[in-house]
């Protein structure tokens, strides 16, 4: 059995969230970006519809 203190443990959890966290951003950045390739109105009509 692994013996895991609890410090350890957030250090995990806190790291598995910043993970998930910069995937998500990353991935709405990306969804962003096709966004604007498609409609080709330039990031702020993104900006202003999504603010």
């Amino acid at each position: 059995m692994l013996d895991f203190s609890k410090a350890n443990f957030f250090k995990l959890v806190s790291r598995i969230c910043l993970i998930e966290e910069r995937i998500s951003r990353f991935r709405g950045l990306r969804e962003a970006h096709d966004e604007i390739s498609r409609t080709g109105n330039g990031y702020s009509a993104y900006l202003r519809d999504h603010r």
